[in-house]
């Protein structure tokens, strides 16, 4: 397991990301882009996204304890369609709070954006949220129904995709889109979170512009839980891309 920061302007840790790595044996550490496809194939997916959820907030319960004024609030955790549509899913989260003594809404939850336009998906992420789990569409700004969803589902969060925050500041297509989502979210009350954050340029533009949840290399590339316990030891001021 992996994490990444999502940070505020000040570098502190408002919430992580929990990402699937697999060490292979022949082809060393590979991102989930390179196997989820498989898993899901294979089936196994729905029981890896148990297990991805149970260690992730087995590890926040430890920052929670270890670092009680620096650990991040949340662990956002990403769902495909068949974990979203397993019956046993909810049982499965809410026996790993107990377990680690922490309330739903120390999980956020992350749909891919494109995935919404089914109504099933849509109407059981709604049970979540009425649960006390946080809802974030992902990658948003790459699908065609952003605005409807936007409306009809009870989301906390929206993480702008990084295509979109790539082009900032020097494009202008891109800074319009990105104001125009931002103006939409706080109109909604809802949280942005954007994605991709590479340089100071961007970070600095999306600061000025509203946007104080930023995740992205600038602020932290994904690192094991060891990492995370040396960058909450670590005063804001002297973190990356401050």
């Amino acid at each position: 397991m992996f994490y990444q920061p999502i940070t505020r302007p000040n570098g502190s840790v408002v919430a992580v990301e929990a990402l699937l790595r697999w060490r292979h044996p022949e082809r060393g550490l590979l991102v989930a882009g390179e196997f989820i496809a498989l898993a899901i194939a294979s089936g196994a997916m729905v029981s890896i996204g148990h297990w991805v959820i149970y260690q992730a907030l087995a590890q926040l319960a430890r920052w929670l304890e270890q670092y009680p004024t620096s650990a991040p609030a949340l662990v956002f955790c990403n769902l495909s369609p068949q974990e979203v549509l397993d019956a046993d899913l909810r049982g499965s989260i809410a026996r790993s709070l107990h377990r680690h003594g922490l309330t739903p809404d120390r999980l956020g939850l992350e749909i891919t954006e494109i995935h919404l336009a089914d109504s099933r998906l849509a109407d059981t992420l709604a049970d979540y949220e009425a649960s006390g789990h946080s809802l974030a569409i992902d990658d948003f700004g790459t699908g065609y129904s952003s605005l409807y969803r936007l409306v009809s589902l009870p989301v906390s969060y929206v993480k702008i995709d990084r295509s979109l925050v790539s082009g900032l500041p020097s494009n202008q297509r891109s800074c319009a889109l990105v104001e125009a989502a931002l103006v939409i979210a706080d109109k909604l009350g809802l949280q942005v979170i954007s994605e991709g954050v590479e340089t100071p340029q961007q970070a600095r533009w999306l600061n000025n512009a509203g946007c104080g949840l930023q995740q992205g290399m600038l602020h932290g590339h994904p690192m094991t839980a060891h990492d995370i316990d040396l960058r909450l030891n670590i005063s804001p001021a002297l973190l990356p891309g401050q």
